[in-house]
């Protein structure tokens, strides 16, 4: 990733404010490409915890009504909300296929919530919030990106 961009700037003699533009778009979408990549589930202690690309749900087990298939992995809670994932999302190969990958998810979520049913208590929660990785990553990036356009340039 980071190879390309000294190259293209090497043969490019634009503006400054065009290769910042190219610098912000190159820094989301490597960023898009990483978050994308980085989407599950995960059972634990606290709950049951979906990370999608932009946010990350931690339901409650007590919250969960059903974990079923429909057009992918969707995880049912008590107060109504269907809360989906992007790991196991809707797509033409799971059309195709009989989504596979997202009965097996669907597998190991209930073996999960059937080894921490039965606690009784408090009221249920279901927490959800932006991922940090949001903005931080691309911003990372574009920082990266911007000093390794101003030592090209000092190079060339």
């Amino acid at each position: 990733m980071f190879t390309f961009a000294p190259g293209a700037l090497a043969t490019n003699h634009g503006a400054f404010s065009s290769d910042l533009i190219d610098a912000a778009i190159f820094a989301v979408s490597a960023a898009l490409l990483a978050l994308g990549g980085t989407c599950r589930i995960v059972g634990t202690p606290q709950g049951l915890r979906v990370t999608n690309v932009v946010r990350v749900v931690t339901i409650d087990a007590r919250a969960i009504t059903e974990v079923a298939i429909q057009r992918g992995l969707v995880i049912k809670v008590s107060d109504g909300r269907r809360v989906r994932s992007f790991a196991y999302a809707a797509s033409l190969g799971g059309d195709l296929l009989g989504y596979r990958r997202a009965h097996k998810a669907q597998g190991r979520c209930r073996t999960w919530l059937a080894a921490v049913a039965g606690d009784e208590g408090a009221v249920p929660e279901v927490v959800d919030k932006l991922r940090l990785g949001t903005w931080l990553f691309p911003s990372g990036l574009f920082c990266v990106y911007v000093v390794e356009m101003l030592v090209v340039r000092a190079l060339t």
